[in-house]
């Protein structure tokens, strides 16, 4: 910091005397300037914000830090992770390919590219990240984790609960990869095996409303459903709008012969999803059950719009046709359900009473 040089008093001297030249005085020394942080110092406190969430912050840190040292990896690779926080998939690619063109063997780095290459849609290039990460280090366990979730997603389910059983052996404390593998086992009929993995890992985060509702429905598909009732009930409360859920309970209310709720969880389903093709075809059912003729033809009247190929469906609403003496109009659908599969149950032989009807 400049500062102004101290006046200094002459000292007196004798006329007769030579002039004694009196030295300059150096003016006392300012305060050290702050010296700028270093490309370690700006990694370091972009690091401890992307830990603490404020990713954005993080981001402006890390480019700093890239300012000074535009090819270091760490850096780069910190920085992709934190544009994954913003969104910032294809950008975060851009630097994770920085990062492994000068150190190829950065398990994080793979871990994280395949990652975003997921969310992107890039499910050939992620696997390629996934296992060479884990090549690397087998015990990465977020690349096996989201390796396991990439290999459900392609309907692997065998390869993704070999990926969860390893997440749940490193890690037993991991709800969520207990939750995979229960819903994983669900999905191969293995409703038993399922249990015990919902089990652990509603015991570890008793708000995973997913695994409520997966617990709910291996409940019911072995028998048991009051107690399937209880867990969907629950699941519900957690999330009330997962369709899901809501149509798996008005399942198990039908088998309770509790006819009014389903049809009332199948209304919500269909408020929430109008696409939904079996909703209404189960929907459909429960009416017909209800003798509620009418409302029944019009479910069947919606699911034959979604898919105006459902042979099933076709027949049924013939079947509805006539019982309520629209004989002509059943068997109209009763011809073109034989049609697309001539063995359709019970068709042939509701088109052969219809006729007769006609005849008469």
């Amino acid at each position: 910091v400049a500062r102004e040089p101290v006046a200094r008093e002459p000292v007196a001297q004798d006329p007769d005397e030579d002039p004694v030249e009196e030295p300059v005085a150096e003016p006392p020394p300012g305060p050290a300037a702050t010296p700028a942080p270093t490309a370690v110092q700006w990694l370091q406190r972009g690091q401890a914000k992307l830990e603490a969430g404020r990713f954005a912050e993080a981001l402006r840190d890390l480019d700093r830090a890239l300012e000074l040292d535009p090819d270091w990896a760490a850096a780069l690779t910190d920085r992709g992770v934190c544009k994954i926080q913003l969104g910032r998939f294809e950008d975060a690619i851009a630097d994770f390919d920085r990062s492994l063109a000068q150190r190829p063997d950065q398990v994080v780095a793979l871990s994280s590219r395949g990652f975003t290459h997921a969310k992107l849609g890039g499910q050939a290039q992620a696997l390629r990240d996934f296992d060479r990460a884990l090549e690397l280090d087998p015990g990465h366990l977020p690349a096996r984790f989201n390796r396991g979730m990439l290999y459900a997603s392609l309907g692997d389910h065998e390869a993704a609960i070999a990926d969860f059983s390893r997440v749940t052996e490193d890690n037993p404390q991991d709800a969520y990869a207990w939750a995979y593998l229960g819903e994983l086992k669900l999905k191969l009929g293995q409703n038993e095996a399922a249990l015990p993995d919902l089990d652990r890992a509603l015991a570890l985060n008793p708000a995973e409303a997913g695994a409520w509702a997966n617990r709910g429905w291996a409940k019911a598909r072995l028998g048991r459903s009051a107690e399937a009732l209880v867990d969907l009930n629950r699941s519900l409360e957690l999330l009330p709008n997962q369709v899901t859920a809501l149509t798996n309970r008005a399942t198990v209310f039908a088998q309770l012969e509790r006819n009014l709720d389903a049809l009332a969880d199948f209304d919500r389903v269909l408020e929430l999803d109008p696409q939904r093709l079996l909703a209404w075809r189960n929907r459909a059912a429960l009416n017909v059950k209800l003798e509620r003729y009418p409302e029944a033809i019009a479910d069947y009247d919606r699911a034959l719009t979604l898919d105006p190929k459902d042979a099933v469906a076709l027949g049924n609403r013939g079947w509805l046709l006539s019982r309520l003496g629209r004989h002509d109009a059943a068997v109209r659908d009763f011809d073109r359900a034989l049609a697309l599969d001539p063995q359709v149950p019970g068709v042939a032989e509701w088109r052969a009473a219809a006729l007769r009807e006609l005849e008469k």
